[in-house]
């Protein structure tokens, strides 16, 4: 985005934003004044098609307060057409719980004759939106009533955070789902923010050139005419996909490739302190590979041991510490102490996968990746933290490098979590700068398999078995769901998903889980599918989907255009195989079979259909597989329309018709 959307100015609401900042902070709601230009818009010049825009917002970080650390956030908006009444009917704020408080909301609309309608304080309500063991997400929700065009929406919140909260960055995200005529930051870090460390920032789609301390403490940036960011299916991350700002600590003073060498070095001197092969070492290595020659067979030894071997304190054999093991678990654990202690975080397997494997006379390192849903990886941002936060261990193969992560847990061997593919890597080194960027795992490495036979009779009722089996990512994301729940917690959650995704009125019973902690099989689900209505009856016909998998689903992506790039986890790789008993005195009456389709080997279509006539069974199945994960905006036409071709061809319907049943005279 060019640079022209930001700019640096004092601005005519100065002493008004002093004031609304200082009643803010005493609670008292006091709202800038419209000016006679802003009552006259009749649209947005930045998007004429937008049916609503804000005129202003203004967000103030400010933790350098003796009193209270706070976030302030006043927003106001014009509202133009029927879309923007819809668009704006419902505010949502969202808030964690942890450290941090949410006040001071008010809300009001102004209309175009200047009366005002208040939002009262029984109005705004509450809903969890996630709840763990470090706190929750809230939301705040309230609704406006009567909204016209013309209308000019506005409303103001506090975040109060504990005062003992430090962060060593500020984020300030801005970019809304309307056009932004003009936005005003401002941040504050807390007084020793920079003690001991350098103060850098960066901003994401906006230039921050030229921004400087201000007398009062505060950084300030001024935004002008900023596109709109609307919620879309498969969109990237927030850090990937809206506008931000960013203030963070440094305690490295060197910049570019200096600094990430130094880093590479920092990191090396870490390793070597941490994976030094003594006696717990040099005895468990030796018991692992007794009897292995072969190369690639010790380095799956080793893996398989620090996966199965090592109670992980985050995944699966959790429950079995006790408080006073957790309080010996340390972040810089030498490889050593965790085998003596038989448990560990993910990081400090990680440490012990490594000291084995140079133990065994390979060329292993540390290695911190990225994360494809945080700060994308670029030499100007230097922090390792944010850009590079992922500890994995590479291992040298020939002029390659090669990736584990074994405290993932459930990752397979030589994969990592699909958040730390295709971004870069920086591999430990004693002297020099070595930045590599880490493959993606073939699509065949990961699947979603699903299996049915199943009964249909006269009135459109199907019953029988079913069963699931994924592989790769499915199977990881799956099993780090299902892996702290107890059995009867993993079953209702399963069957809740069933009802969600595959069929609202489902009933299952006998479900089987397999492998749900084996952290190197697939997972295995099966159940008995009672009998439910699913096929249309119409007079002595029936309407049937053969994709039974299917009949919930709805197109992935409904709009015509797009604004954001398209982003997904992983591949896409799914496979579904259906048998359907049909009732005896029906036969098909229509049966074409769904259309395939390729793309360029991007995207696979590929349904079969047949019948066995002797036992009058339909065959059923279809794979679908997408090869990339990122993919410009620019393609968006071409890749909609292969998915709703697929979504048509999963809705495919063939016709039963009931055959006249012969009487034999006597």
């Amino acid at each position: 985005m060019s640079s022209r959307f930001c700019s640096y100015f004092p601005i005519d609401r100065l002493a008004l934003l002093v004031a609304f900042l200082i009643s803010n902070f005493a609670n008292a709601a006091v709202w800038l004044p419209i000016t006679d230009e802003e009552r006259a818009y009749t649209k947005s010049e930045i998007d004429p098609n937008a049916g609503a825009e804000v005129l202003y917002k203004s967000i103030e970080s400010d933790d350098g307060t003796d009193v209270a650390n706070m976030r302030k956030t006043y927003v106001r908006i014009k509202i133009y057409d029927e879309r923007g009444v819809a668009s704006v009917n419902q505010i949502t704020i969202s808030y964690s719980t942890r450290g941090s408080k949410l006040g001071a909301l008010s809300a009001r609309v102004v209309k175009p004759d200047d009366s005002v309608v208040e939002i009262e304080k029984g109005d705004f309500y509450d809903k969890m939106l996630q709840r763990d063991s470090q706190g929750s997400v809230k939301a705040k929700s309230f609704s406006f009533t009567d909204l016209s065009p013309g209308d000019i929406v506005e409303y103001q919140y506090r975040i109060n955070l504990d005062e003992n909260y430090y962060s060593p960055e500020v984020f300030v995200a801005f970019q809304e789902r309307w056009p932004i005529r003009h936005a005003n930051i401002r941040v504050r870090p807390s007084s020793g923010f920079g003690v001991g460390n350098y103060i850098k920032w960066m901003t994401s789609k906006c230039d921050s050139s030229g921004m400087d301390r201000k007398p009062d403490g505060f950084y300030e940036l001024d935004v002008v005419n900023m596109p709109s960011h609307l919620d879309e299916p498969h969109q990237p991350p927030e850090k990937a996909g809206v506008a931000w700002l960013l203030f963070y600590l440094t305690g490295n003073s060197s910049s570019g490739d200096a600094y990430w060498k130094g880093e590479a070095q920092k990191l090396y001197r870490i390793m070597e302190s941490q994976t030094k092969a003594g006696k717990e070492v040099k005895a468990t290595l030796k018991t692992i590979l007794e009897g292995v020659s072969d190369d690639e067979e010790k380095l799956r030894k080793i893996y398989s041991y620090c996966v199965t071997e090592i109670v992980n304190a985050r995944h699966g054999a959790n429950r079995k510490l006790t408080p006073d093991d957790r309080k010996k678990i340390r972040g810089d654990m030498s490889a050593e102490k965790v085998l003596a202690q038989g448990y560990g975080s993910p990081r400090n397997i990680n440490t012990v996968f490594c000291a084995l494997a140079r133990a065994a006379g390979f060329d292993a390192r540390m290695a911190a990746v990225g994360d494809r849903t945080s700060y994308t990886f670029r030499k100007v941002l230097m922090s390792k933290e944010r850009t590079l936060r992922a500890s994995v261990i590479s291992v040298r193969d020939g002029d390659q490098w090669q990736y584990f992560d074994p405290g993932g847990k459930y990752l397979p061997y030589g994969r990592l979590n699909w958040q730390n593919e295709g971004v870069s890597a920086l591999i430990a080194d004693k002297k020099k700068l070595e930045l590599q960027v880490v493959g993606f795992s073939k699509v065949a490495d990961s699947m979603e398999k699903r299996a049915a036979k199943l009964q249909l009779d006269e009135k459109g009722y199907i019953s029988g078995k079913v069963e699931i089996e994924l592989i790769g990512h499915y199977a990881v994301e799956a099993k780090r769901v299902l892996d702290n729940m107890a059995q009867q917690g993993r079953r209702e959650h399963l069957e809740e998903g069933i009802r969600r995704e595959l069929w609202p009125e489902a009933n299952v019973s006998s479900m089987k889980m397999m492998n749900v902690m084996d952290p190197l099989k697939p997972l295995k689900i099966s159940f008995e599918l009672e009998p439910m209505p699913f096929a249309d009856v119409v007079g002595d016909r029936i309407f049937l989907q053969t994709n039974v998998f299917r009949k919930a689903s709805t197109p992935e992506f409904p709009e015509s255009e797009r604004i954001s790039d398209l982003f997904f986890d992983h591949t896409i790789n799914e496979l579904d195989q259906v048998e359907i008993k049909l009732p005896d005195n029906y036969e098909l009456e229509q049966a074409s079979a769904p259309r395939p389709f390729n793309v360029e080997t991007v995207i696979e279509y590929e349904p079969t259909l047949g019948i066995k006539k002797k036992s009058n069974t339909l065959v059923y199945s279809r794979a679908f597989r997408l090869s990339g994960v990122n993919f410009p905006v620019r393609v968006y036409g071409a890749i909609k329309s292969q998915f709703d071709e697929k979504h048509r061809q999963d809705q495919h319907t063939i016709t039963l018709k009931k055959v006249a049943t012969e009487v034999s005279s006597l």
